[in-house]
């Protein structure tokens, strides 16, 4: 069923700006007082021009004659003087009202930019790993850049609307003082004009819904693409990716000019409508035998303010129309990121002096086959524990979980007892170093790659963690030292440079626990065997656990466990399961 479309968007504006309602309950009085001001003060052109002519209507409106006895209250004459002044300070009084209207406006945007910008970075941050691995590359820049960029374009459309409408009101109850007939066809007239544009407003709004789901596609493929660079010019196939880029370019294009033209045929078609309308009402008028100049040149003045308002109310209903596809998209993205907020759970501070142990542990999706089952072990404090299992065992999972990215769907996790849901989880993650196969490093220096955010690492940490990680290897030789920048992804170092870094990094909090996610996969043999020499000086003090394909990473592991299709294949001592020749590890060790 079809939403009504302008009770469907009050609706989403309200809810979209519900925490600046009294802001825009003032931007309402303020305008109202500003249309007001210029209201009087046109009114009082009236006997201002009739002074000059010689003009003077027969019949006065109710606000003129409201103005003659306000001056014969205080016993001043009607002169061309002090209407003069009267009108001067009017407008001037309008200048004052309007310019604080406009700060006002002006201060509600931006601080309404500024805070649902915060807002749903901060809610994005605090989601659930479930939720942010799901998301597509570019979409979350867009909504926060575009969406809600153009949200803002929309409050602001909003304010500028309440200003036209309020003056709208204003002209149309003087114009009604002084000609009702007059007024009465020109609202006549410019709410069939209004109406006639109406559908329009739908059309417009679901082109801008097009040009912004378009836009985002655009930015994930050419985010997907940047990422893949390397593969792509290895393969020769820049060409191709352009050709289908260009596909999303004049898809965007085509949108483009869909807008533009919707959102401007309303200014283009009321221009000659006002003209042609102000020049029936003046043939008709002219002869009429009570014709005076002054009411009817501030008359036609009125209908012509009137028509621009309608004009611009359509215009700015129009705009409104094209950016509540951004309004509702980042309202519904807000939405689904609070429903997918990560449980923080736990208050007990991080304890680990004796093991930790996996009791019957198992996670599935929903709808899934499980990716684990039944996962029982110890890990004693100080152990170097080597994960191994082929692709698609359920090794990576059993990370996330020891991270607290997800939480097992069957059994618990304790760490000297206590189940690690009872800890508190910012503390968990402080205490517990990642090293993921990923090498994820800033545009910055290696001093601040290795520091990534965290203010209490200082300096003495980051050159400790750069020796324990074998990093001053190499920076001792580079001119600035650990103020080496270096660059987009890492690009000025080696590959076992960066995994070094990486390393340094987790080092730099000083963890009891160190998690190795296939940190070694990629390397030379060089490069392994100095993280390895740095595995093994922590051997003893902190708990190491490393995910691994090659057994090169994990022979001088305390105990193996062989993982497969979730389930536990095996658990021993390098030695113990070498001696086994059916034994999983075996079996790789003979490939």
């Amino acid at each position: 069923m079809r939403k009504k479309f302008t009770p469907h968007l009050i609706s989403i504006v309200l809810k979209g700006f519900r925490n600046h309602q009294k802001a825009l309950g003032l931007l309402i009085l303020l305008g109202f007082l500003g249309g007001l001001l210029e209201g009087l003060g046109i009114n009082a052109l009236i006997p201002f021009l009739g002074l000059i002519l010689d003009d003077a209507p027969h019949e006065l409106g109710f606000l003129t004659n409201g103005l003659e006895q306000l001056f014969s209250f205080f016993n001043v004459s009607l002169t061309l003087q002090t209407l003069f002044f009267l009108i001067s300070g009017l407008f001037i009084f309008k200048a004052v009202v309007l310019f604080i209207f406009h700060y006002i406006s002006a201060s509600i945007t931006a601080e309404y930019e500024r805070h649902e910008r915060a807002r749903m970075f901060k809610t994005i941050l605090a989601s659930n790993w479930l939720f942010l691995s799901q998301e597509k590359i570019g979409y979350l820049d867009k909504i926060i850049t575009l969406d809600i960029t153009n949200a803002t374009q929309l409050l602001r459309s909003v304010s500028s609307l309440i200003l036209t409408v309020t003056n709208l009101i204003i002209y149309s109850i003087i114009a009604l003082s002084i000609s009702p007939t007059l007024t009465f066809i020109s609202l006549l007239g410019g709410a069939i004009f209004f109406l006639g544009f109406k559908p329009l407003f739908r059309k417009t709004s679901h082109v801008s819904r097009t040009f912004t789901q378009d836009n985002k596609r655009v930015a994930h493929f050419i985010g997907e693409a940047l990422i893949g660079i390397k593969s792509i010019k290895a393969r020769a196939l820049p060409s191709h990716i352009l050709k289908r880029c260009e596909l999303l370019f004049e898809d965007l294009k085509q949108a483009r000019i869909k807008l533009y033209i919707y959102s401007s045929l309303g200014s283009i078609v009321a221009q000659p409508v006002i003209i042609i309308f102000i020049l029936i009402v003046f043939s008709v008028v002219y002869r009429q035998p009570n014709f005076t100049f002054s009411v009817f040149a501030v008359s036609i003045y009125l209908i012509h303010r009137i028509f621009k308002y309608i004009e611009a109310t359509q215009g700015k209903i129009q705009r409104i129309s094209e950016y509540i596809p951004n309004l509702e998209q980042s309202l519904e993205y807000l939405k689904k990121a609070q429903d997918a907020e990560e449980s923080i759970q736990g208050t007990r501070p991080f304890k680990f002096e004796k093991f930790f142990e996996f009791k019957n542990v198992g996670f599935s999706y929903q709808d899934v086959q499980p990716i684990l089952s039944t996962l029982s072990f110890q890990v004693q404090q100080g152990e170097i524990i080597g994960i191994i299992g082929p692709s698609g065992s359920g090794k990576t999972t059993l990370v996330d979980i020891l991270l607290r990215f997800i939480q097992p769907t069957t059994g618990t996790i304790t760490i000297d007892g206590t189940p690690i849901n009872e800890v508190d989880l910012a503390v968990w993650r402080k205490r517990v170093g990642y090293v993921p196969q990923e090498m994820f490093l800033l545009n910055d220096t290696i001093a601040e790659n290795i520091r990534f955010f965290d203010d209490s690492v200082d300096v003495t940490a980051i050159e400790q963690a750069a020796k324990m990680a074998y990093v001053n290897e190499f920076t001792n030789k580079l001119p600035q030292g650990l103020d080496t920048p270096v660059g987009e992804h890492g690009v000025n170092l080696s590959m076992g440079q960066r995994q070094r870094i990486i390393l340094a990094r987790a080092l730099a909090r000083r963890p009891e626990i160190l998690i190795l996610d296939e940190a070694t996969s990629a390397l030379d043999n060089e490069s392994e065997e100095r993280i390895q020499d740095c595995l093994n000086h922590l051997k003893g003090t902190v708990t190491i656990i490393m995910v691994a394909h090659r057994l090169s990473t994990i022979t001088g592991a305390d105990k193996i466990i062989a993982i497969a299709e979730g389930r536990i294949l095996e658990v021993g001592s390098p030695e113990q399961l070498r001696q086994n020749p059916n034994s999983y590890f075996s079996k790789m060790h003979s490939i």
